[in-house]
Formats: C-alpha cells, sequence, structure tokens
C-alpha cells in the first residue's frame, strides 16, 4: 500500500514499476494503472515515450501526460503550480517533448473529440494560467523541439480557431504571425549555416576525390529540406496576417 511504484528494481531491468506493467500488459491492466498512475509524483521522458506506444488505455495515457506536462511547469517556474492540464489539455501537450509530428497530431484530434471534458471550442480557445491560447503555445513550442513541431502542427491548432490568429500572447506581446516570424528568421539563420557549413564540406570532399566520377543522380542536395522549412514558416505568417491584416498592423501602429 505504501510502496514507491516508482522506485527502480534490478528485477524488472532497473526500470519502475509502472514502466515494467507498460512492457508487460496483463489482463486488467486498465485497473491496474488506475491504482498506479495516481500513485506517481513525476513522469520521466522514458515513461513518456512508452505512453506514446502503449496503444491502449486512452485516459490512463491521458493521466500520465497530464503529470508529465505538470511537473515540467513546475520544476522551470513554480508559479506554474496552477496549470491544470485538465483544464488546457491542448496547450499541456505542446510543453511535452513528445516524439514524433504523427504523436502531436494524434493527441491534437483526440482532444478535439466530444467525448473530452472540453468542447471542441474550448481547447482551442480557453486562456489558460498565463493568458494564452493553444496557439501561442504551439509557435513557442518550436524552440523545445524544433524538429518535430513544424509549420503543420501549428495550422492543425489554427484551424481548430482560426480567431487565435488576431489574439495578442501576454506573456511575449507578439501577435502569432510576429512568433511565427521569429521562427521563420531562426529557421532562416540556421539554414544559412547550414548551407554554408555544407558548400565547406562539399570544398573538403573535392579535394579528396573526384566528383566527376560520380553520377549527378547520387548527388544529393540536403539544403533543399532546409529551403523547405523556410518556405513552410513564411507561408504560415502569411496565413496568421490573411484574416485581417489591417487591424493587425493598426494595433501595431503601422
Amino acid at each position: 500500500r505504501h510502496a514507491d511504484v516508482q522506485a527502480a528494481s534490478v528485477v524488472v531491468g532497473n526500470g519502475s514499476l509502472l514502466r515494467f506493467v507498460f512492457k508487460n500488459p496483463v489482463i486488467r491492466i486498465d485497473d491496474i494503472f488506475a491504482y498506479l498512475v495516481p500513485k506517481c509524483n513525476k513522469v520521466d521522458r522514458q515513461l513518456l515515450l512508452d505512453v506514446c506506444n502503449l496503444r491502449r488505455s486512452p485516459m490512463i495515457k491521458r493521466r500520465i501526460l497530464g503529470l508529465f506536462v505538470e511537473a515540467i511547469l513546475l520544476q522551470d517556474n513554480p508559479l506554474r503550480k496552477n496549470f491544470s492540464f485538465e483544464k488546457w489539455p491542448l496547450h499541456g501537450i505542446f510543453y511535452c517533448p513528445l516524439p514524433s509530428q504523427a504523436t502531436y497530431r494524434d493527441w491534437i484530434s483526440r482532444l478535439n473529440r466530444s467525448d473530452n471534458n472540453n468542447s471542441r471550442d474550448e481547447v482551442a480557445s480557453i486562456l489558460d494560467d498565463q493568458g494564452r491560447l493553444a496557439l501561442h503555445v504551439a509557435i513557442e513550442a518550436f524552440k523545445r523541439n524544433r524538429t518535430v513541431v513544424t509549420p503543420s502542427i501549428v495550422r492543425q491548432v489554427l484551424q481548430l480557431e482560426p480567431r487565435a490568429s488576431l489574439v495578442r500572447d501576454q506573456t511575449t506581446g507578439f501577435f502569432p504571425f510576429e512568433a511565427a516570424a521569429a521562427c521563420f528568421e531562426d529557421v532562416s539563420a540556421s539554414t544559412a549555416q547550414e548551407e554554408q557549413d555544407a558548400a565547406e564540406n562539399d570544398d573538403i570532399m573535392d579535394d579528396d576525390r573526384d566528383l566527376d566520377d560520380r553520377d549527378d543522380d547520387d548527388q544529393v542536395d540536403v539544403r533543399t529540406d532546409y529551403r523547405a522549412d523556410d518556405a513552410a514558416w513564411l507561408d504560415l505568417v502569411y496565413l496568421l496576417l490573411r484574416p485581417d491584416p489591417g487591424h493587425l498592423l493598426r494595433r501595431r501602429g503601422l
């Protein structure tokens, strides 16, 4: 009754009891999770990956994901003790380093269904404890999870509440199009650096071997992907401006 369900044990491969259950599904697993999860006071990244890979127990997955989010926020900022994943689940998933775009898309779709505590409009329209919309948090999440939180993921959040594009982020003072523009500038700078590094690498390779012996089809320009990222963020900036550019520019005194 008073056992530490998160204590590591060599018996289960230096993992916790909760991780052992994830790895070894048993009969009545939902009941077991329902008993163990409330006894957890933290969730590590490996357990989060296990949760994402679990193909059942959606409510248990949501509970563990919520524990992880709330623990991260409280660790980074003690003032976030009022954040509740149950109140702001769409905000919450963008505080998580989820492993893939597919995982983000699945959770966004899952939270958008009518069988959740919040209605479709609410999950994307309500302000969290900092006065932010989910769109603001989604754009910001790019800085924490650059390879996974892409413009297409942000677009999916925007589709849930297009009016969010006209709302200023209370923590940064940026409108969504400005926050996206900052991401675009960041990606552009990275692209320029990657292209410079690639060019320097090409020069080194030229000194080591004769590139004329290679077929053109075998020479892959990895810089194409970087330029595609540039274009995707720039398209998102225009998309966020499109609903009412006059309003946004007037708010900026332009």
